[in-house]
C-alpha cells in the first residue's frame, strides 16, 4: 500500500469513516458512477487503478454528473476552485471478490515541479460509503490541479465497481442525478401498463388497399420499362436467360452423373 507518510493526511490518520450516506442535504456532483475498476502493475511495485482527471474532470462532471453550470464546471479546473466548490468526497467501492476487503483511495494535485498534496484513506470494499472531508486534510500553496484518483489494492487483477461523489459546500447546487431502475418486463404491473395503453387496435383495411396499390404501380412501371426497352435489347435478354437455363440444367446432369458413377 502506499506509504502514509508521503500523503497529507490530518494528525498521522489514515483520514475519517463515516457510515454510508453521510451527508445527503447536500448536493451531489457524480464523477465516478458505478464504474469498473481493476488493479494492474505500476512501475513501482503497487497494484492500483488509476483514474486520471487533469483536463478531463469537467468532461466527467458533465457525463457522470449531468453538470451543465459552467460557474461551477469553471471550478472544477483549478484545485483552489474545487476546494470552493466541495465540501467532502464520497467514495463507494464493491470489491467483486470476496477476499479483497480493503482498497486504499488517494486524490493527487499537480503542481509546479511535480510537486502536490494527495489525500488518501482506505475504504471497505462492501459497497458502503465512504467519507473523506476536505477540511480534514491540509492543501498546498503548490497544487494547481487535480491530478488523479487512485484505487490501490493488495493484488493484481484484483476488480470493483466505485462510485465517487463531490458533496458541495453551502450555496452550490446541481441537478439531481436519478437511477433509472431497470425494467419488469414479466411484472403484472408492466403487462397492465400496455393493456392500458393500447386505445384502440384500429382498421389496417385502408394499410392493406395502400400496399396493395403499390405493388400494382410498381408492376406497371415495370411492364412499361420493359415496352419502352428497344427490340435488340429484349431478344438479347431473353437469349441470355435461355442460355443461363440450358447452362444450369447441363451442370445438374453433370453432378447426377458423377455422383452415379461414385455410387457403383
Amino acid at each position: 500500500m502506499t506509504n502514509p507518510s508521503s500523503d497529507v493526511i490530518n494528525n498521522g490518520s489514515e483520514g475519517p469513516m463515516a457510515p454510508r450516506d453521510p451527508v445527503a442535504k447536500r448536493s451531489e456532483l457524480y464523477i465516478l458512477h458505478e464504474s469498473m475498476i481493476e488493479a494492474t502493475l505500476r512501475p513501482n511495485g503497487t497494484f492500483s487503478q488509476e483514474i486520471y482527471l487533469e483536463g478531463r474532470l469537467v468532461d466527467k462532471a458533465r457525463m457522470a454528473g449531468n453538470v451543465s453550470d459552467e460557474d461551477i464546471l469553471e471550478l472544477l479546473k483549478s484545485s483552489s476552485g474545487f476546494r470552493r466548490l466541495v465540501h467532502s468526497i464520497g467514495i463507494s467501492v464493491q470489491a467483486h471478490e470476496e477476499e479483497v476487503t480493503q482498497v486504499h483511495f488517494t486524490l493527487e494535485h499537480r503542481g509546479s515541479n511535480n510537486s502536490g498534496s494527495r489525500m488518501s484513506m482506505s475504504c471497505p470494499a462492501d459497497g458502503s460509503e465512504t467519507l473523506l472531508i476536505l477540511d480534514d486534510y491540509e492543501s498546498s500553496l503548490d497544487d494547481d490541479v487535480l491530478a488523479k484518483f487512485v484505487f490501490e489494492f493488495d493484488r493484481v487483477g484484483a476488480m470493483a465497481t466505485t462510485t465517487v461523489v463531490f458533496y458541495l459546500n453551502d450555496g452550490y447546487q446541481v441537478p439531481e442525478l436519478v437511477n433509472d431502475s431497470p425494467v419488469e418486463f414479466e411484472s403484472q404491473a408492466y403487462r397492465e401498463m400496455i393493456k392500458k395503453s393500447l386505445m384502440s387496435p384500429g382498421n389496417n383495411k385502408r394499410l392493406k388497399a395502400a400496399i396493395e396499390k403499390a405493388k400494382e404501380a410498381s408492376l406497371s412501371r415495370s411492364l412499361t420499362l420493359a415496352a419502352r426497352l428497344p427490340r435488340a435489347q429484349v431478344q438479347f435478354r431473353f437469349i441470355a436467360i435461355v442460355t443461363l437455363i440450358v447452362l444450369m440444367s447441363s451442370l445438374s446432369k453433370c453432378s447426377h452423373h458423377r455422383m452415379a458413377v461414385r455410387s457403383n
